[in-house]
């Protein structure tokens, strides 16, 4: 039995690797339409134009050409140019043409962001998929190590694995920046279950 977690840097890139094969990416896309700037929604920005301006309500404004944030996996669109304008610094390395996103979902495309933002996975395994120097890490500084019943051999404990991919491929080994986003991971996927009421996949 294998235990832990995965980032993503893309969402789509999360759907093509655990949704179940009989789920296809159209049956979860996708929330309403929304300012990307202003996380305004149509329904809330129309509304609100109608009550100001009743003989012309707003409309959220697509790009052109037309793109997708490929953190998001949803399409640009925004309330104003000026919302566009304040937004394109941040977004501008991760916009591609949405052109790309509809032919790769109907094409099946697995792998989305490139490298080197692509997937992490953080594995708790027994002691001999850990490297010496991390075991000589643990005994210098007294590290705790939990053992789980039913992971590796009874006794052995449960060490995290930090692995980065890339392509589908190990890659040779985690960057310091992404074991630093996998240990905020960690903080965050301790306070889902209480916070969050969510589900996790066991």
């Amino acid at each position: 039995e294998m235990m832990g977690f995965a980032i993503f840097w893309c969402r789509l890139d999360c759907e093509a690797r655990m949704l179940p094969p009989t789920l296809d990416h159209a049956d979860v896309h996708r929330e309403a339409p929304r300012c990307a700037y202003e996380a305004a929604s149509l329904e809330a920005t129309t509304a609100t134009a109608a009550v100001e301006m009743p003989q012309k309500p707003a409309k959220l404004k697509r790009t052109k050409p037309r793109s997708y944030d490929l953190r998001a996996g949803s399409e640009l669109v925004y309330n104003s140019a000026q919302a566009q304008r304040l937004h394109w610094p941040d977004v501008k390395p991760w916009s591609r043409p949405l052109s790309e996103r509809d032919e790769g979902i109907a094409q099946g495309r697995k792998w989305w962001a490139r490298p080197p933002l692509q997937e992490a996975s953080l594995l708790y395994r027994e002691a001999t998929l850990v490297p010496f120097d991390d075991h000589d890490t643990i005994r210098r500084f007294g590290l705790p190590v939990p053992g789980l019943a039913g992971v590796g051999v009874q006794g052995t404990g449960c060490y995290p694995v930090p692995m980065q991919f890339k392509s589908g491929g190990v890659a040779a080994g985690p960057t310091a920046s992404v074991c630093m986003w996998l240990e905020v991971a960690c903080a965050v996927a301790a306070q889902l279950p209480g916070r969050m009421g969510c589900w996790l996949n066991t």
